[in-house]
């Protein structure tokens, strides 16, 4: 599918930060056994968008974790996007074919129409997600069980 030159742009600057924080997990280990506080999410962020607002997030260990939110108007493809960058988020953050995403909509029309579209294998959004993943996708619903194998 051809991207509009926003959606271009946006997945642009997520393959920035994610490269950005790539190199600055390689600075925190280093940080981390001087027992130098370090804070590599905002630090990639900041390489990848400088002067732009970052909000930090952290695990209950109060841990770092990355986060970012790719804003884009109604109608601008945000499924797209989203099948975009989880592609690159496996590619170059994770560096790995496997894990696990958990999609979360706002309505229940758009939860089917989304369902609909990524169980689909002739879907683009599909193929996008197999290519991710090695061919390995799973759709699964809120009450489905899975193994740690699945993921």
């Amino acid at each position: 599918m051809q991207l509009k030159q926003y959606q271009q742009t946006t997945l642009d600057i997520l393959r920035r930060y994610l490269t950005a924080l790539t190199e600055q997990q390689g600075k925190q280990a280093q940080a981390a056994a001087m027992k130098i506080p370090f804070k590599w999410d905002q630090a990639a962020w900041d390489d990848a968008r400088p002067n732009a607002r970052y909000a930090p997030r952290v695990t209950g260990a109060k841990q770092s974790i990355p986060a970012v939110c790719l804003k884009v108007p109604t109608g601008g493809g945000k499924t797209l996007l989203a099948v975009k960058a989880i592609d690159a988020i496996s590619a170059i953050y994770r560096r790995a074919q496997t894990g696990l995403t958990l999609w979360i909509v706002p309505t229940t029309s758009i939860y089917n129409q989304t369902l609909k579209s990524l169980r689909d294998r002739a879907h683009p959004y599909r193929q996008q997600l197999d290519m991710a993943s090695g061919d390995q996708t799973l759709i699964l619903e809120k009450d489905a069980v899975f193994s740690p194998e699945d993921v």
